[in-house]
């Protein structure tokens, strides 16, 4: 853990409204959040399922401050999820990608032609944590030439535990989700933090803000229950098998040691099917990287993109 991170207060309140940018997207409206230059290397990162952007806050801000002022980190709430809309469209890959695609283009980091086509209008490193793991390895198979660089961070196990599962059964899933509400809001925030005592207070202030922002949303449990239906969870391995195979540019795994949510173990599974992968492995870190290890992943990941990484 980050010694000097700050971990005592959230300077976000959700009751007070957006915390980001709107911009208006192809199901409604996406809210992000940027830090840092625009003529910077940039850097695109994918949270989780389970919590909203304002978590990403310090580990942006601790990017721009170690890379010199030098990049320009971005990241967004997905459909359903902090200010963004709540569509009542299929959450499958299609959608996520969708939503990557206008965010991206609103920045002019890529410019999208006539035929559909996307073309990158500068390098962009990708990465994903937990959910945005798998979210990022689609991103990467689908557009290889404009994912510059691949970050997998503790991502998505490639079998969903029991509960998850259950949740996945059509009208069963919707009949135990009051309990997936409470341990999304609740008990899985502090099992996400390695020093619970020390992070306490922020704790609480996560749990506060989530509480908050599924009552602002209107039938919050519609994406939750279409995403586990829709996003094809069963064939995580193979979206991480086709990394392997396709593609050709540089991949970073990162993975905390004492990971309660997505275990460590898997990574050797992950390193079994991205051979060519970097891994670090993050010593005693939890599941919350972009919260309790700001400092260590933004090293790691600006190393990374260090051009003497090119061909890592």
């Amino acid at each position: 853990m980050d010694d000097n991170t700050q971990l005592d207060i959230l300077l976000v309140d959700a009751k007070n409204g957006p915390w980001g940018n709107i911009i208006k997207t192809s199901h409604g409206q996406t809210q992000f959040v940027t830090r840092g230059v625009d003529d910077g290397d940039c850097v695109l990162f994918l949270p989780g399922i389970s919590w909203a952007t304002y978590t990403w806050i310090p580990l942006l801000e601790a990017f721009v401050k170690q890379s010199g002022n030098s990049v320009k980190t971005l990241i967004f709430d997905y459909y359903g999820r902090g200010f963004s809309s709540n569509p009542n469209v299929p959450h499958n890959r299609d959608l996520y990608m969708q939503q990557i695609v206008d965010v991206l283009r609103d920045q002019d980091w890529i410019t999208v032609n006539d035929d559909n086509t996307v073309t990158s209008t500068k390098p962009i490193v990708v990465a994903g944590l937990s959910f945005g793991g798998p979210v990022a390895c689609e991103f990467a198979s689908r557009y290889p030439h404009v994912v510059h660089k691949l970050v997998i961070m503790a991502p998505t196990p490639t079998r969903l535990p029991l509960f998850y599962r259950m949740l996945s059964i059509p009208y069963f899933g919707s009949m135990i989700f009051p309990l997936a509400q409470y341990v999304m809001s609740a008990s899985q925030v502090s099992d996400c933090f390695a020093d619970v005592q020390r992070c306490k207070s922020l704790i609480e202030d996560i749990q506060r803000n989530e509480v908050v922002l599924m009552e602002r949303t209107p039938e919050y449990s519609r994406w939750y229950l279409s995403l586990l239906q829709e996003f094809r969870f069963h064939e995580i391995y193979d979206l991480y098998s086709n990394i392997g195979k396709t593609y050709n540019n540089p991949v970073l795994i990162l993975w905390g040691t004492k990971d309660a949510i997505c275990p460590y173990e898997e990574v050797h599974l992950l390193q079994r099917l991205i051979p060519k992968a970097k891994h670090v492995a993050i010593h005693n870190a939890n599941h919350a990287l972009n919260m309790e290890n700001t400092i260590e992943i933004a090293k790691e990941i600006l190393q990374f993109m260090a051009p003497s990484n090119e061909n890592t």
